[in-house]
């Protein structure tokens, strides 16, 4: 899925207030996201991204040093981020009961060191029930059985 975002406020150096995007999970899937950033409201100019490094996390709350779970991302050319949250992560955001609630945000580091957080959210965590899988059981579970016919 991608989600196309307009900061056209980051050319002429105005401030800008993050789009919102909630994160709806469920605590150990894998979860891929795809935004797509423009220059304009009209969503015609890609956003250059080149030497652009992102950074992604969800906390407990904004601003607190509690939990701390990052996000993986990846800046494709043109004007695109791939974030992911990999099982492994996912499973170390807190099972609360019956939902955890938290915050995350997508900074943009451009090669002079600015800093600019692109887009922002809250995040809702549904506990799971299986947590005895993992990506290594889970191909082990199945070595050694044969078809019966």
């Amino acid at each position: 899925m991608t989600s196309p975002i307009a900061v056209s406020d980051v050319i002429g150096g105005s401030t800008m207030t993050p789009g919102y995007y909630r994160l709806e999970l469920y605590r150990g899937d894998t979860r891929r996201w795809r935004f797509r950033l423009w220059q304009d409201l009209d969503m015609t100019e890609p956003l250059d991204l080149a030497g652009v490094v992102a950074h992604a996390e969800i906390r407990d709350q904004a601003c607190c040093a509690g939990t701390v779970v990052p996000l993986t991302c990846t800046v494709e050319a043109p004007n695109e981020i791939l974030v992911v949250l990999p099982h492994q992560r996912s499973m170390q955001l807190p099972c609360g009961w019956p939902m955890w609630n938290g915050a995350w945000d997508l900074q943009l580091v451009w090669p002079d060191q600015d800093v600019m957080t692109v887009i922002a959210g809250d995040v809702r965590v549904t506990p799971n029930v299986t947590a005895s899988v993992t990506p290594t059981t889970r191909s082990q579970d199945f070595r050694g059985l044969r078809a019966v016919s």
